[in-house]
């Protein structure tokens, strides 16, 4: 099938929700669970310890640029000590994105640090870091979100384990010096230490293996005849998706349906009576006007796309397909 579309969740009842709408609105429609397996890369260490470690890091990758045709540069750094990622081997692209990685990490960092040292500013073990507004009869929505962008703020501080949630207030459960809370914070495999610079920096390194399931819903063919779009762009927005997640699937469709249409065109037009007439129909085709001369579309549609778009129109019992010969339904 190629002249459907694929709506990927994270969620389940995201999915289940799309899917009664498609149903509702005639169109054919299934949810796959689709698995999805990664790494993710993590640091965690003291503020100066991960900073000491960065700052090695961004060190080395503006020498190797340095370096690059000068080994003997190169030399001269090892004997200086400098062991962190002497072996990179950087394109100019490669040193700008991990220079700039480094450096956001640094600038996240300091902000931590900042907004912790605020917090913790003249506090005792018990005193109260936040009393929302919550009441017993409901929660108000922008007290909510006070409160979930507190803690966010002070996401350092509950990694450290220093509130605790007791009689509708977030409490103090510990106070810790500034310096010795312990960040956490994702990088590129490209930045992973290793094993000498573990001890080094007294940092630790984690590797998280990340399993999860989307759930995909696949649209049938009905959607590029069938569909209303705005009434697709509101049960988005009621599952809350982006804006930008309706577009990127409207496109999709509205260019599918294009493309349907001018094959459509294209089989009418020539009287083509099997897939290979089809194909080498659409192949000597010029194109067709926009909108003047000087305006002109083009389509470059392979073999076996063709194929499956007549697949899909046989289901829409648009097409009628015989051994090896095609023809409309209604002719």
């Amino acid at each position: 099938m190629v002249i459907g579309h694929n709506f990927t969740f994270s969620s389940q009842e995201d999915a289940n929700q799309l899917l009664k709408f498609f149903r509702k609105e005639g169109i054919s429609a299934r949810i796959e669970p689709i698995p999805q397996t990664s790494y993710s890369f993590i640091i965690k260490g003291r503020y100066e310890s991960l900073r000491s470690y960065l700052s090695d890091c961004m060190e080395t990758i503006c020498n190797t640029g340095e370096t690059t045709d000068n080994t003997s540069n190169q030399e001269a750094s090892d004997e200086n000590g400098s062991d962190v990622h002497d072996e990179m081997d950087l394109s100019a692209e490669e040193r700008k994105e991990f220079s700039e990685e480094i450096q956001a990490i640094l600038e996240f960092l300091l902000k931590q640090k900042d907004q912790a040292t605020r917090i913790l500013e003249g506090k005792n073990t018990g005193d109260v870091a936040f009393e929302p507004a919550f009441s017993e009869n409901g929660q108000n929505e922008e007290d909510i979100k006070a409160y979930m962008r507190f803690l966010f703020e002070n996401k350092i501080l509950m990694d450290n384990g220093l509130f605790d949630f007791t009689d509708n207030l977030l409490r103090f459960k510990e106070i810790k010096p500034v310096d010795e809370l312990e960040y956490t914070v994702g990088i590129s495999p490209g930045l992973f230490p290793d094993d000498e610079q573990l001890d080094k920096y007294e940092i630790t390194r984690i590797k998280k293996i990340n399993a999860e399931i989307d759930y995909t819903v696949r649209a049938g063919p009905e959607i590029i005849g069938n569909l209303d779009f705005e009434k697709l762009k509101k049960e988005l927005e009621l599952i809350g998706e982006e804006e930008d997640y309706y577009i990127h699937a409207a496109h999709s469709i509205a260019l599918k349906r294009d493309i349907v249409n001018y094959v459509l065109s294209v089989m009418d037009d020539s009287g083509a009576e099997t897939i290979d007439d089809l194909a080498e129909e659409l192949d000597m085709c010029p194109g067709e006007y926009e909108t003047n001369e000087r305006s002109i579309i083009t389509y470059d549609i392979s073999y076996d796309f063709v194929s499956e778009i007549i697949e899909d129109l046989k289901k829409l019992e648009i097409i009628r397909i015989k051994g090896n010969k095609i023809k409309f339904s209604k002719k």
